[in-house]
């Protein structure tokens, strides 16, 4: 058994200062996600959250992690923020949400009524669909000859 001085010692070894940004990089271990990993007592637990944890305090169940210097590889507490799943979203730089911040389709179409399409769900939700990205699809299928 490891003194836990070791164990720290040994996470330390994987933490990168950067002086320019002032990030923290994990250097260890990382998910296919991307985001730094360690094992703790035979549990698998994210880096950013284990410092965060460790240096700040707890971070309840329902909460999550935003990197607010975008930086999937920080571990530096600074540098995070404990927020609502919803508002990590929001926040998000994915295409999705970038056009929806444009007020878009994730190709670029503008929203308005003549566009839009309302699809219900089989689980009773209803899902907005672009018409001129499903009617560039279907001229692609029937090119291929699948519809």
């Amino acid at each position: 058994m490891i003194s836990e001085d070791t164990r720290m010692k040994r996470i330390w070894a994987n933490v990168k200062a950067t002086s320019a940004e002032g990030c923290w990089n994990w250097v260890g271990s990382k998910g296919v996600s991307g985001y730094g990993q360690l094992t703790i007592n035979y549990k698998n637990k994210r880096a950013h959250r284990f410092f965060y944890e460790m240096i700040i305090g707890k971070i309840s169940e329902e909460k999550v992690i935003d990197h607010t210097c975008r930086n999937k590889s920080c571990v530096n507490p600074a540098h995070m923020e404990v927020v609502t799943v919803g508002e990590n979203s929001r926040r998000g730089k994915s295409k999705t949400m970038e056009a929806h911040r444009n007020n878009t389709c994730a190709n670029g179409h503008k929203w308005n009524r003549e566009n839009m399409r309302i699809r219900p769900q089989k689980d009773g939700t209803a899902k907005i669909c672009c018409r001129i990205c499903q009617n560039e699809t279907q001229k692609a299928r029937r090119r291929r000859g699948i519809a």
